[in-house]
């Protein structure tokens, strides 16, 4: 990763033959070699379009200690700091996944509005293009969400992200309210999933990363299939789901309250002891056993890649 000024910033589209998207965060508070703090200084960090797995968290904790490098006027590669989960974070410009990107930092900052008005905005600017669920979905996105998120000043990319550390699976839906726990799920799979990177809204976002970083939580597993996952016991022998030859990626999650079902189809619930096996389009064709289980699990999938069995 390359720092470039934000006339550059803005040629960087002609000057390459891949586009670029760019991710704008803001920062206050930074404190600067005078001993003074200088508040709203944006970062922006470039980034080519065929790079599709970077973490948001990541380039936000980045974008955070460059600007932080640069108000005390330090040398970039030597600085440490915190990143948006309080640890420690050297800077790293060498990682190969931020080959090919570049920064800049502009100390004149982006007019501030906060995160309800720049919602109101999106749901204008939507009008009449969304069906009925997307719209209940963005309305309920904006009835949710508590004052703390919707008066936050920051860019939409920085606001998204705290709503999703603050509702992770990671920190468990657990509350006594079963009505709680489904408003927590929904905020952090509609902050996870129908946002872009770059914070734009996208209907038809893929979720394969998001389940995928969820997958962590579960007993994880990588698996080769043939044509067709199957559940079977001593008893009987039954269809699961179709899947293309190659990987496939389960996670067995026995903690039902790390697991947020919304980004998923469900499948089916199993009890008792069982298999799932995969094998060719005959279901009486004897079939290679993946993984056993023995208890109550709903069944889950993404894209026929993803499989999770969460007990009951």
């Amino acid at each position: 990763m390359e720092e470039i000024s934000v006339r550059e910033g803005k040629e960087l589209r002609a000057k390459y033959d891949f586009p670029f998207k760019s991710i704008d965060y803001v920062f206050d508070g930074l404190e600067l070699l005078s001993g003074k703090t200088k508040d709203n200084v944006k970062v922006t960090i470039y980034i080519p379009d065929f790079k599709k797995n970077l973490d948001a968290q990541y380039l936000e904790s980045l974008a955070k200690l460059l600007a932080e490098a640069d108000a005390k006027d330090e040398v970039v590669e030597e600085y440490v700091g915190e990143d948006v989960y309080g640890e420690e974070m050297p800077i790293n410009l060498s990682d190969e996944d931020l080959e090919d990107c570049y920064y800049s930092i502009d100390y004149r900052g982006i007019r501030r509005t906060i995160f309800k008005q720049k919602l109101e905005d999106l749901k204008k600017s939507l009008q009449g293009k969304l069906e009925n669920r997307d719209r209940a979905e963005l309305e309920r996105f904006m009835e949710d969400l508590s004052w703390e998120f919707l008066s936050d000043t920051r860019t939409t990319v920085q606001v998204l992200n705290k709503i999703k550390r603050t509702y992770h699976p990671k920190n468990k839906y657990d509350d006594k309210d079963l009505r709680k726990n489904w408003e927590n799920e929904f905020l952090y799979y509609f902050a996870s999933c129908r946002f872009d990177l770059t914070g734009n809204y996208d209907r038809y976002s893929s979720n394969w990363y998001v389940t995928r970083d969820m997958f962590s939580l579960g007993q994880f597993s990588k698996h080769n299939t043939q044509s067709i996952l199957f559940i079977e016991s001593c008893d009987f022998k039954t269809l699961l789901s179709g899947v293309e030859r190659g990987i496939c990626r389960f996670s067995i999650f026995e903690d039902k309250r790390c697991f947020n079902r919304l980004s998923m189809e469900y499948l089916t619930i199993v009890k008792g002891n069982f298999s799932i096996t995969t094998g060719s389009h005959s279901i009486e064709e004897e079939s290679a056993k993946l993984i056993e289980l023995n208890g109550t699990y709903r069944i889950y999938t993404y894209d026929n890649n993803l499989f999770a069995f969460v007990r009951e």
